[in-house]
């Protein structure tokens, strides 16, 4: 294929949960075409291949990290091409800590807006390889900025299918599409992390819609739900419930809902048009 567009559109066809075939079909097919090839050989040959077809779009959100295993076995081959793409992108250098990984959400984690009047802010992070590596410390959230268009939203929902019907597969793509659910609820949300560098969106849709659609393909009942992200979330529900930061968020509600809110603005307004003229005046003279 020459046309670029006609080779997205084919590679994003092939990923669809619902067009999968047995994977050790098509390593027959290049089996026979390399007939005098090694097995092993032409596993690895296969799997680089996936790999590189897959990785400027799989790197809007994450690295592609080592491939699965080379070693040629019939009885252990990949279960199909969605598997295979699965596994390149299990992160490798995750920060949290075995406690965090097998941990539990105490509660729901807070909207971005909410999580403003507890003072938190939101940055980008460049020093993660992947969006499952978030950071919470002091009252900052780092993510790594990802990318948002039509392919991802395709990568998305289909990793979601795959890691929902594969109980042995590690949950990353159906947590992180959970907390951004929790993260970004209303279009105010998606405005302060957008502002912050963290989402550049290509789509139509509203984040809020996007990622409030995504999650229907999640089965929330399980104990396990949100594990790969529980260390962070814990985190940030413990910050807002101390002491300090909770008084400080009902003091800002507090300025927002008060009936001085008019006369505090115009006191501003006025306190900096008199600085103004101060200056100038100094000037003057």
């Amino acid at each position: 294929m020459k046309n670029e567009w006609k080779v997205a559109q084919t590679l994003s066809d092939m990923l669809l949960f619902e067009n999968q075939i047995p994977f050790f079909v098509v390593f027959e097919l290049l089996k026979l075409k390399r007939d005098k090839s090694d097995a092993a050989t032409l596993l690895k040959e296969l799997l680089e291949l996936v790999k590189n077809c897959y990785m400027n779009q799989v790197h809007k959100l994450t690295l592609i990290h080592a491939l699965p295993s080379c070693k040629y076995n019939p009885e252990n081959l990949p279960k199909h091409l969605l598997e295979v793409v699965h596994s390149c992108c299990m992160p490798t250098n995750i920060t949290t800590t075995d406690e965090d990984f097998t941990g539990f959400v105490s509660k729901q984690m807070k909207t971005a807006t909410e999580l403003e009047q507890y003072g938190v802010s939101f940055k980008k992070s460049g020093k993660v390889h992947s969006v499952f590596d978030m950071d919470f410390n002091r009252g900052i959230m780092k993510i790594r900025c990802f990318r948002i268009d039509d392919f991802t939203e395709t990568l998305l929902r289909n990793m979601i299918a795959y890691e929902q019907h594969y109980d042995l597969a590690i949950k990353y793509f159906s947590d992180f599409v959970l907390f951004m659910s929790h993260l970004i609820h209303t279009p105010e949300d998606a405005k302060l992390v957008c502002g912050s560098g963290i989402i550049v969106n290509f789509q139509a849709t509203g984040m809020e819609q996007l990622f409030s659609e995504l999650r229907l393909g999640i089965n929330t009942s399980t104990t396990s739900t949100l594990a790969t992200l529980s260390g962070v979330i814990n985190n940030v529900n413990q910050y807002c419930e101390m002491p300090w930061n909770n008084w400080m968020r009902m003091l800002r509600q507090d300025l927002v809902n008060s009936a001085w809110k008019p006369i505090l603005a115009n006191a501003g307004v006025i306190s900096i048009s008199l600085g103004i003229a101060v200056y100038i005046k100094t000037l003057v003279k």
